[in-house]
């Protein structure tokens, strides 16, 4: 048996600003705000209106090259698929993100996070795709995937992930 030392890894900066990518797939609730606090900076990419699932995957692995290119690495991803995603584009963005941590040791973990109600074909793609991203990739790179249990309450003050309705009895003057 022969024995194998591990990769050094070179340090990381404690001072350096944490980072994360959030790449949100059309009609993909929003229920993740619980760790923002851990980061200093969030770059969200979310789908747009009538954009094609494709299109989303080539914005989301440019902005990890961009990322690359300019030594502003990202310290965790996060993945927020919808049943009305497509899963070439969800493995391409996963793989890009694999990649990523193949050449950036800081990327810790990469965070799926799926609708409660998910179908079962839904839940069978993305274990498929975690288990390809543990076994195949060059890195195994730490993954959760999480079934959302349900939408986060709006704030009435803070950051607003859409527009708060006004209440009944809100006349609108102060």
């Amino acid at each position: 048996m022969r024995l194998v030392r591990a990769r050094q890894l070179p340090a990381s900066d404690p001072s350096a600003p944490r980072r994360r990518l959030m790449v949100v797939e059309r009609g993909a609730s929003l229920s993740c705000r619980d760790d923002a606090a851990e980061f200093d900076e969030t770059t969200a990419i979310t789908q747009l209106s009538g954009e094609p699932d494709a299109e989303l995957a080539e914005r989301a692995l440019a902005r990890v090259a961009v990322a690359e290119r300019g030594s502003k690495v990202f310290h965790s991803a996060l993945l927020v698929v919808s049943e009305l995603g497509a899963s070439s584009a969800r493995r391409a963005i996963a793989m890009g993100l694999a990649g990523h941590a193949a050449q950036s040791p800081r990327l810790k973990e990469l965070v799926i996070m799926a609708p409660a109600d998910a179908s079962p074909a839904l839940r069978e793609e993305l274990l498929s795709l975690t288990d390809e991203l543990l076994f195949g990739a060059e890195r195994s790179l730490p993954i959760r995937l999480c079934f959302a249990i349900k939408r986060e309450a709006e704030q009435r003050s803070g950051t607003f992930w859409c527009v708060p309705e006004r209440d009944a009895g809100d006349s609108g003057t102060d």
